[in-house]
């Protein structure tokens, strides 16, 4: 299963792929690595461009201890560097303040007077898997280890002190992928939610997508969309007539999304509700 896959998956109201789903796919992962790489940016665009196109059964994760020096020098996606500054900032401040207002996640600035460390291990790749030309590349725990450059940079912990750091490298392909295929058909993302997850496209697919949201989630609407299928969206634009003429626009949406479907588990029959 690549990671790109997981956009296929129904979503809460939060945007997210429900837990209990995620854990039904058996992937080869921990918990924690589960919780903080797939669950907590699973569907956004900016981890799915990074690392849409990794296969999650080809990977093997172990929590290592590795100096400070050596995880500061870890490459870092461009659009999070600043951040990043922004929370090692936040500690540079400590030889000559103190901890009392410095701003980081609830625990966390505790965790570092108490224990000199993070309370949970960052999520990092070997530069290799990343494309990066660095031996580790970090995925998760940008403020983590922000602070941990400012406190490094303040003189305020030795570059040589050891951190645990979940580290992710490529490993064999088994020839069982698991379950999550069959999860898939139980669990797909429904056709309205995909069809609306279009918004922001150019072309006629976007055009829909900003016309039916609301028909779904705005309470001014003054008739809304009875279900997620395709009878009913072409029942909501038969009631309206700026949206009738894209009822085959809407016929072609629900073809890709069966392609797409049929392309991630190999088969797919449209059940019931999606007739």
């Amino acid at each position: 299963m690549y990671f790109r896959e997981i956009l296929y998956f129904r979503r809460t109201s939060a945007g997210t792929v429900p837990l209990e789903v995620l854990h039904a796919l058996e992937l080869p992962m921990p918990e924690d690595v589960l919780e903080q790489f797939v669950f907590d940016h699973g569907t956004k665009d900016d981890f799915q461009q990074q690392y849409g196109h990794m296969d999650l059964h080809a990977m093997r994760w172990d929590l290592l201890s590795i100096r400070g020096d050596e995880i500061l020098a870890c490459s870092v996606y461009p659009r999070f560097a600043e951040w990043m500054e922004t929370a090692a900032g936040r500690t540079r401040v400590v030889p000559s303040a103190g901890w009392k207002d410095v701003l980081l996640p609830p625990g966390a600035a505790k965790n570092w007077q108490d224990h000199r460390t993070w309370m949970r291990g960052p999520v990092m790749l070997r530069g290799d898997l990343a494309g990066a030309d660095r031996p580790l590349h970090l995925v998760e725990g940008h403020t983590r280890v922000g602070a941990l450059r400012g406190l490094v940079e303040s003189g305020s912990l030795p570059s040589s002190d050891v951190h645990l750091v979940w580290v992710g490298e490529g490993c064999v392909r088994p020839k069982n992928d698991g379950p999550w295929r069959d999860v898939l058909r139980k669990e797909r993302m429904p056709f309205l939610d995909w069809l609306m997850d279009r918004i922001g496209e150019e072309g006629d697919f976007g055009v829909i997508a900003m016309r039916l949201i609301d028909a779904k989630y705005s309470s001014m609407s003054p008739k809304r969309i009875s279900g997620e299928d395709l009878a009913s969206a072409l029942g909501y634009a038969d009631a309206y007539p700026n949206l009738t003429p894209f009822k085959d626009v809407i016929r072609q949406a629900h073809c890709e999304w069966e392609r797409m479907l049929s392309g991630a588990t190999g088969s797919f029959h449209p059940g019931p509700n999606n007739a």
